[in-house]
C-alpha cells in the first residue's frame, strides 16, 4: 500500500472526492447498483475431482481456486465485493497438519455475507462449519492474533471447502493479488467485475496467463483469467519468493462517462510529492533546520561524507521516532521543539538539512523487492512503499530507519528500481521532475568480512590456541549497526558471537574491539581481536594428527539439491570474504596433503563476479593460507544456477578439509 500517510490522505482524498462523484452521477443514471455475487453458493454435492497418481503423490492440491471482485455502489458508497472459493484435497499427514486450522480474515471488511467451510471425508462424510464457529486465537497479552475454522478427525483423503463473500473499502490506486502457492493448482478463476463506464488496467508478471474481458448480461465489465492447471511453487533458498510468484496487479484507468484517464500516474504523484516534501521553507522553518544544523557541529573544511556522518547521527540519535504518523509529526517547527517525529518527518527534516547545506540530492520512492519486483510501466501506487535520499556526488541512498546508515539502507530497498524526483530550476521558475531510474546498492568492496588468523597446536597436541582478527565493513557489519540498542548483556554476548564464529563452543578471552558503536556503521570498520583455546579442531590418528583447517573460516551453507531449481538467485547485497590463516606447523610435524588447499572455482558469468580461490605457501614451519570468495552480483538466473551451487559449495568443501600431519 500506498504507506506515505502524508501524502496519501492529501492525494487520495483530492482522486477519490473527484472520483465518486463521477461514479455517482453515472450509476443515478443507469440505475446500477446490487451485489450479484451474494448469491453465490457452492454446489450442494461436490463434483467428482479425479487425480492423476502423479498428483496422489503431492501433499495436497487446490482442486478449484476461485477469485472475485466486483465494484459496486452501495447507497452512497462504492466498496469492493469479494468472493474467494477453495476446494482442497489433502493427500498426505503432512497436509492434514498444514490444514487443521484454515485461517481466515475478516480485517477491514465492511460486511461479511456469508462466511463457512466443510470437511468431506473419503466416506461421504460431510462437517459443515458456519461464520458462528469461527476462533479467534490470541497473544499473550490477550490480544487477537488470527481467526480460523479448526476442523476436527480429518482423514487422509478429506476435502476441505471454503467460501467468504464480503465487501472491503475500494482501492482503486494499484492492488496485488497472488495466485501461485506452494501446492499444486486446478481450475484456477479469477475475475474483476465493473459498471460499464470503467476500464481498469492488469498487469500479470511471472508468466501468469494475461486477462481477457467481455460483458456481462448485466452490462457489466468483466475482466477474467483461467488457468487448467498451475503448477506450485516452492521456496528456495536465496530467493525472493513472494516476488516470483504467478500475481496480477490492477487499478482503475478510465471512466468512459467523462473521458477521464489515468487516475494514477507518477507524474500526478512527482508533483503532489514536491509540494508537501519540496515546499519552500516558511521562516521559523528555516530557522529550525538552521538551529538543527548548528548542533551538528559541522566543520566547514570537512568532506561531504564526514558531514553526512555526522548529521545523520545527529538527527538519528537526538530525535525520536515513531513508527506511525501523529499530529506534528510531519511538522518541521514541531519536530525540532518536541523532538519527536514519524519516518516521513525525519526524511523531511534531512531533505532540508540536504537542501540549505547545498547538497544536490534526489527524493526516491520504492518497494520491498522481496515482495514486488518494481513494474515500471505499471506506476500504480503499491510500489512506492518507502522513501529514500539519493546523494548524487557520493552515489549513496539515505534512509530514516535507525539501524541503516548512509550508504546502507535495508537491502530489500536496493538493486531495484524507484521514482526519483528531483527539483529542478529553468529561467527561475523552480518545479520538480519525475524518472523510474535504477537503485544500485554500493559496491563489493563496501561490504567485506576479512579474518586475520594465527593458529598453532598446544605441546600436548589436544588443543589449538587461535588469534583472530575479524575486520567488517558495510552490510558484513551487522553487529555494530545495533550494537547500540541493546542491553549491555546482549553487547557482550554479539562481541563473543563475533569472534567465535568459527568455533561457538569457545568463549574469546583478551577480547579487544574498535569502532564498536553503531554511530560507526556504514563509516568505519568493524573490528575485534580475541584468542580462542578449542579442542575442536585436532583428532589423534595414531601416530598422525589431524588438523581440521578448513573450519577456521567458520561455518558453510551448502547447495547439494537434489530438485531441479526454479527460482533464480537473488541475494541481499554485493560482498566480500577475505581469510588469511597463518598455521605454526609443530616441531617434528609435516603435512602430507597440502594440495588440497589449492582451489579455484570462478564461473564464467558476468566477468567472473563470484568466486572461491584458496592457495598456500610456506615459509619454513609457517604454513599461509589464503581464502578469498565475492559476491559481485545480486541476482543469478535459474539457466546459471549451477554456477552459484559450485562457488557456495566450494566454500562448504574447503570448510571439511583436515590436513594431515605426520612424524618427520
Amino acid at each position: 500500500s500506498f504507506v506515505l500517510i502524508n501524502i496519501q490522505v492529501k492525494y487520495r482524498m483530492k482522486k477519490i472526492s473527484l472520483l465518486m462523484l463521477l461514479l455517482f452521477v453515472k450509476f443515478s443514471i443507469n440505475g446500477q447498483e446490487g451485489f450479484y455475487l451474494k448469491n453465490y453458493n457452492w454446489e450442494e454435492k461436490l463434483k467428482d475431482y479425479s487425480l492423476t497418481e502423479e498428483e496422489l503423490k503431492k501433499d495436497q492440491i487446490t482442486l478449484f481456486d476461485k477469485k472475485s471482485n466486483q465494484f459496486f455502489l452501495m447507497g452512497e458508497e462504492f466498496v469492493n465485493g469479494v468472493l474467494e472459493h477453495k476446494i482442497i484435497r489433502l493427500n498426505t499427514d503432512k497436509a492434514i497438519e498444514n490444514n487443521n486450522k484454515f485461517y481466515v480474515s475478516n480485517y477491514g471488511s465492511l460486511n461479511v455475507y456469508l462466511q463457512k467451510a466443510r470437511v468431506i471425508k473419503p466416506n461421504g462424510t460431510i462437517t459443515e462449519l458456519s461464520a458462528s464457529d469461527v476462533k479467534v486465537a490470541y497473544d499473550e497479552n490477550g490480544d487477537p492474533q488470527y481467526q480460523y475454522f479448526a476442523f476436527e478427525g480429518i482423514e487422509i483423503g478429506s476435502i476441505i471447502e471454503y467460501l467468504h463473500i464480503m465487501t472491503f473499502p475500494v482501492d482503486f490506486s494499484g492492488r496485488e493479488v497472488q495466485v501461485q502457492t506452494y501446492y499444486d493448482k486446478r481450475n484456477v478463476e479469477y475475475e474483476l467485475v465493473c459498471p460499464s463506464h470503467l476500464e481498469f488496467k492488469i498487469k500479470s508478471v511471472n508468466g501468469l496467463p494475461d486477462f481477457k474481458s467481455d460483458t456481462l448480461e448485466s452490462g457489466e465489465n468483466r475482466y477474467f483469467m483461467h488457468i487448467d492447471k498451475l503448477e506450485g511453487l516452492e521456496d528456495e533458498p536465496s530467493s525472493a519468493y513472494n516476488a516470483n510468484i504467478q500475481k496480477y496487479y490492477y487499478m482503475l484507468f478510465k471512466n468512459l462517462a467523462t473521458g477521464k484517464s489515468n487516475f494514477y500516474n507518477y507524474q500526478d504523484v512527482t508533483k503532489d510529492i514536491y509540494q508537501i516534501m519540496f515546499k519552500a521553507l516558511d521562516s521559523k522553518e528555516q530557522k529550525a533546520i538552521d538551529k538543527l544544523i548548528k548542533e551538528c557541529n559541522l566543520p566547514s573544511n570537512s568532506t561531504l561524507e564526514y558531514k553526512l556522518f555526522l548529521l545523520e547521527n545527529y538527527l538519528k540519535s537526538n530525535l525520536v521516532v515513531q513508527e506511525t504518523s501523529f499530529e506534528g509529526s510531519f511538522d518541521i517547527t514541531s519536530i525540532v521543539k518536541s523532538r519527536i517525529c514519524s519516518e516521513n518527518g525525519l526524511t523531511k527534516i534531512m531533505l532540508n538539512c540536504l537542501r540549505t547545506l547545498g547538497v544536490e540530492f534526489e527524493l526516491v520512492l520504492t518497494c520491498d523487492r522481496n515482495e514486488n519486483k518494481f513494474v515500471a510501466d505499471f506506476q500504480g501506487y503499491n510500489f512506492l512503499d518507502k522513501y529514500l535520499i539519493y546523494v548524487k556526488d557520493l552515489d549513496g541512498y539515505y534512509m530514516s530507519d535507525l539501524v541503516c546508515k548512509f550508504g546502507f539502507p535495508p537491502t530489500e530497498y536496493i538493486f531495484t528500481e524507484g521514482l526519483f524526483i528531483k527539483e529542478i530550476n529553468l529561467n527561475g521558475l523552480v518545479s520538480s521532475i519525475g524518472k523510474i531510474k535504477k537503485i544500485n546498492g554500493s559496491a563489493m568492496d563496501k561490504s567485506i568480512d576479512e579474518m586475520l588468523i594465527n593458529v598453532k597446536i598446544t605441546d600436548d597436541k589436544m588443543n589449538t590456541l587461535i588469534d583472530v582478527k575479524r575486520t567488517t565493513t558495510g552490510y558484513k557489519s551487522f553487529y555494530q549497526s545495533i550494537i547500540d540498542y541493546v542491553s549491555d548483556n546482549q553487547r557482550i554476548e554479539f562481541k563473543q558471537e563475533y569472534l567465535n564464529y568459527i568455533d561457538d563452543q569457545t568463549i574469546p578471552t583478551e577480547m579487544e574491539f574498535f569502532n564498536d558503536s553503531s554511530k560507526y556503521y556504514g563509516y568505519k570498520p568493524f573490528i575485534g581481536k580475541g584468542i580462542l583455546k578449542s579442542q575442536n579442531f585436532i583428532e589423534q590418528a595414531g601416530d598422525k594428527l589431524l588438523f581440521k583447517v578448513g573450519m577456521l573460516i567458520g561455518p558453510q551453507s551448502n547447495l547439494y539439491n537434489s530438485k531441479e531449481r526454479k527460482l533464480p538467485v537473488e541475494t541481499q547485497h554485493l560482498r566480500r570474504y577475505n581469510r588469511t590463516i597463518r598455521f605454526t606447523i609443530p616441531d617434528g610435524y609435516s603435512v602430507k596433503n597440502l594440495d588440497e588447499l589449492n582451489m579455484s572455482i570462478t564461473p564464467d558469468f558476468e566477468n567472473k563476479a563470484m568466486g572461491f580461490v584458496s592457495n598456500y605457501k610456506l615459509e619454513n614451519n609457517i604454513l599461509i593460507i589464503t581464502v578469498n570468495e565475492w559476491y559481485n552480483c545480486i541476482f543469478v538466473p535459474v539457466e546459471n544456477y549451477k554456477s552459484y551451487e559450485d562457488v557456495v559449495n566450494g566454500a562448504a568443501n574447503f570448510n571439511k578439509i583436515k590436513l594431515v600431519l605426520d612424524r618427520n
